[in-house]
């Protein structure tokens, strides 16, 4: 009773639980024997068998057993609360993990996506030029889409023949060709420093459905054919990076 304090309420009831330990119904079945017998020998007026199966019960059963293992029962509670809130902890942290795992993925996938769209586009736009522009400007050493677009940014001050054929070149091109270029242009850079070093992501097909979506909506709903060599270029990379690992865990 020492070690009870000042908040100790006793149960109202005194029916089991069911989250009883398993030494407290040790000691509850241990009760009932000894209740059994007693009232018996009392029935019977056999008073000192009576008072010999209390006696053995309090000191044997209760004391020598139960009080003492109640105590290591308290130990050993102390100890897998301790546990459980360690569980707890490392749970959370997988979950965060997860998390950041996840959102690794999904920004290699966003960055994949904005790199093969983006070089979808630069070969479609360079494709389209006519042959007599794409020959001139390779006398002026522009042989593709990027330096194209690199000389087109140029300023004015630079008023060099690759200059003034790169701006004419890039202004031939249709408007919604050169707004989806940027706007795919600057989500790869955005998402350059972020991504998860992971060559080969796969391209989910709710990803590229949402991706395509936001260039149609870049674009007022445009439809434009670069949307369709957009999204042919993405389902061959998936298709392509599928099969290579379908191929890797066959040969393992």
């Amino acid at each position: 009773m020492l070690k009870l304090d000042d908040g100790f309420s006793p149960e109202t009831s005194a029916k089991p639980t069911g989250n009883e330990s398993l030494v407290e119904r040790w000691i509850l079945h241990k009760l009932n024997i000894a209740a059994t017998q007693i009232n018996t020998q009392l029935l019977e007026r056999n008073f000192m068998a009576a008072t010999t199966s209390a006696y053995n019960f309090w000191l044997y059963e209760l004391c020598d057993v139960y009080i003492v293992d109640t105590s290591n029962l308290n130990e050993l509670v102390e100890k897998t609360e301790a546990l459980e809130k360690k569980i707890s902890k490392l749970e959370k942290a997988i979950e965060k993990l997860k998390d950041s795992e996840t959102s690794q993925e999904i920004t290699m996938m966003t960055w994949q996506t904005a790199d093969v769209a983006f070089n979808a586009i630069a070969d479609f736009a360079w494709s389209h030029l006519s042959d007599a522009v794409k020959a001139n400007l390779e006398t002026l050493e522009i042989f593709d889409f990027s330096d194209l677009v690199y000389f087109n940014s140029r300023p004015r001050r630079f008023n060099s023949k690759s200059t003034l054929a790169a701006k004419s070149a890039y202004r031939t091109i249709h408007e919604d060709v050169r707004l989806v270029y940027v706007s795919v242009s600057e989500l790869k850079k955005r998402t350059k420093e972020e991504r998860h070093e992971v060559f080969h992501a796969v391209i989910t097909a709710e990803h590229l459905e949402e991706f395509m979506k936001k260039l149609h909506f870049v674009c007022s709903g445009s439809e434009h054919p670069v949307f369709d060599h957009i999204r042919t270029c993405l389902l061959a990379y998936t298709y392509t990076v599928q099969n290579s690992q379908l191929r890797a865990q066959m040969s393992q």
